[in-house]
């Protein structure tokens, strides 16, 4: 999953973040350049990190059922929080890690 995260950091997340300036007309040029080469990229990988998205949603499927067929209950707010990033197509991170982190700590 890691990966796939830092491809949405990379390729999807910039390309979010010019659309307030260029609705606005404030959009500098460089910064309208650099937006399309991402989006290019972006474009080219799409198709592949939609597919990502469908197995990390079956993983994740997965991991849950297995924590409650085990009683893990302190990993359920840990899935709870990446399906939630999936399904909204975010990748915080730094939260991801520190609660993986905290995970394997209960262990």
């Amino acid at each position: 999953m890691q990966s796939h995260f830092e491809k949405e950091e990379q390729l999807f997340i910039p390309v979010l973040g010019i659309l307030r300036p260029y609705v606005e007309g404030t959009l500098k040029p460089e910064a309208e350049n650099q937006a399309i080469e991402v989006a290019n990229m972006f474009k080219q990988e799409y198709k592949n990190m939609f597919n990502e998205h469908k197995q990390i949603v079956v993983a994740l499927d997965n991991v849950s059922k297995t924590a409650s067929m085990e009683n893990r209950q302190d990993a359920l707010p840990f899935i709870e929080q990446v399906t939630l990033c999936n399904e909204r197509g975010t990748s915080n991170l730094s939260s991801y890690y520190s609660n993986r982190r905290l995970l394997q700590l209960r262990k």
